[in-house]
């Protein structure tokens, strides 16, 4: 039933010990998993607690974690080294969450978060922004957006979702990975399954709850640009009918040309930018030139790949803190 993974060979000694050896290839997955899974789950982050998750390299150490493993919960095509692990160890017991969430695997559930995770009308709810989302069927479909006056090049950025890999920064999108690994589990280790399914479905009204505060929240805005160095909020902005720019598109650590730089500040003044965004794991002087070039402000937008477990952070608490952040920066109103 998962898009990626057959779980048939799944049910190893969970059932004697009542303990799944789970694998999380970065934070919002382990997060996903340490709620679904509870006391029953033991797991194992292949990203260290505040690192980068990009260009994570495995030791041997991590590689055997992975083949002994029950269940495996990654993102394909994020972390090249984890997907190739996974295919040579790891196939048969694996949740690709990216095929879940690009590949219609609401369409096997009875609820379906396709229709409703992006069937908003912004310009009912005050939002008056220069552009027309088509939410409706999940498309991420930016290729006819005209931005006008700032319809200059700006290089190779994408603005498809499906390359975003960001999918958790949309709640919605992170109720699907939700039912993913509540399933996986369950198949894994039926011996629990209702625990898991309660535990499914309390984070699933969490994110729900965090959905809806987003949505009223953004409603009614005097901005609906942000500017980030790279392009990892896709799924947000696409969710909440607000527009992204970025100076290198999707990759954090591509370097940024002159011109790039260039267009980007052009952007910041066609649109009355007036903040620039940076996330708290990069370097922020490109944040800080672009800022010094437009006489905008700074502010840290967590895309929530990392977090330091000494922060006492969790993926809600950032998610609620960068509201804030969007509401301050956007002149929303209440």
């Amino acid at each position: 039933m998962l898009a990626t993974a057959s779980l048939s060979g799944c049910v190893t000694n969970a059932a004697d010990d009542a303990d799944v050896s789970g694998i999380a290839a970065f934070y919002p997955l382990e997060y996903v998993l340490h709620e679904v899974g509870g006391e029953h789950v033991d797991i194992t982050n292949l990203t260290a607690s505040g690192a980068e998750p990009h260009d994570l390299e495995l030791s041997p150490r991590q590689m055997a974690d992975i083949s002994h493993s029950d269940l495996v919960v990654y993102l394909g095509g994020f972390q090249p080294a984890v997907d190739q692990a996974i295919e040579q160890q790891a196939a048969d017991k694996s949740v690709d969450v990216a095929s879940i969430v690009h590949g219609g695997h609401d369409d096997e559930h009875e609820h379906d978060h396709g229709e409703e995770g992006h069937d908003h009308d912004h310009g009912e709810d005050g939002h008056d922004h220069d552009h027309d989302h088509d939410h409706g069927e999940d498309s991420h479909d930016h290729g006819d957006h005209d931005h006008g006056e700032d319809s200059h090049d700006h290089g190779d950025h994408s603005h498809d979702g499906e390359n975003d890999p960001h999918v958790w920064l949309d709640p919605t999108k992170m109720v699907t990975i939700t039912e993913a690994v509540s399933q996986a589990l369950v198949e894994t280790d039926p011996q629990h399954a209702e625990d898991y399914k309660a535990n499914a479905e309390s984070l699933e009204a969490g994110l729900t709850e965090l959905d809806e505060k987003f949505q009223f929240g953004l409603a009614e805005c005097k901005h609906s640009h942000i500017v980030t160095p790279h392009a990892a909020f896709t799924h947000l902005v696409d969710r909440y009918g607000l527009e992204q720019e970025s100076v290198t598109g999707i990759n954090p650590h591509a370097e940024a040309s002159p011109g790039a730089i260039a267009n980007v500040v052009e952007y910041v003044k066609d649109n009355n930018v007036e903040t620039i965004f940076y996330g708290p794991l990069v370097d922020p002087a490109m944040a800080e030139t672009v800022a010094s070039e437009t006489d905008a402000d700074t502010a840290i937008l967590d895309p929530v790949e990392s977090v330091d477990a000494s922060s006492g952070k969790d993926y809600m608490s950032i998610m609620e803190s960068n509201l804030t952040t969007l509401r301050k920066a956007l002149e929303c109103q209440a």
